[in-house]
């Protein structure tokens, strides 16, 4: 356990390192090994730690290289349901604020229930849908939110 953390210290918000690297490879193992790892070199990356565990994280994308879009988030399950998610948006939008980003954009599968009402309560709104972009022909709902 980090020697800053104790099982009730709050969670630790902060930008992966390639010690994250393992970490978020098992939470995120559909991207490739050199693109997480270059995502975390780049800062595109945070990691919530909790107890000095690892506990989840988010990954950030840039579409067209110029539009953050909030490519996973992952909350591991005994952690789930404490607002980790919410504090790994909040330290991603604060970061995109600072650098000069209005926007966030995000997605989700249309049968992903729980993804669009998390989206939803988080101020995001629908802006489209992309037919057939996902294995067996299904679509993908795009979302924006005002940062």
């Amino acid at each position: 356990m980090d020697s800053s953390s104790t099982p009730d210290s709050p969670p630790q918000i902060v930008p992966a390192t390639g010690a994250d690297l393992d970490a978020c490879r098992r939470i995120d193992p559909h991207v490739p090994v050199e693109r997480l790892a270059h995502a975390i070199a780049c800062g595109d990356v945070l990691v919530a730690n909790t107890g000095g565990e690892f506990a989840g994280a988010l990954r950030v994308e840039w579409l067209w290289s110029k539009r953050p879009f909030l490519a996973s988030l992952f909350i591991a399950e005994p952690h789930r349901g404490q607002g980790l998610g919410s504090a790994l948006l909040a330290a991603l939008e604060t970061s995109l604020q600072r650098r000069g980003f209005r926007r966030l954009l995000s997605s989700t599968m249309p049968d992903n229930l729980p993804s669009q009402r998390w989206h939803r309560s988080r101020g995001f709104v629908e802006i489209g849908f992309l037919a057939g972009i996902n294995s067996g022909g299904v679509g993908e709902i795009f979302y924006a939110r005002d940062l």
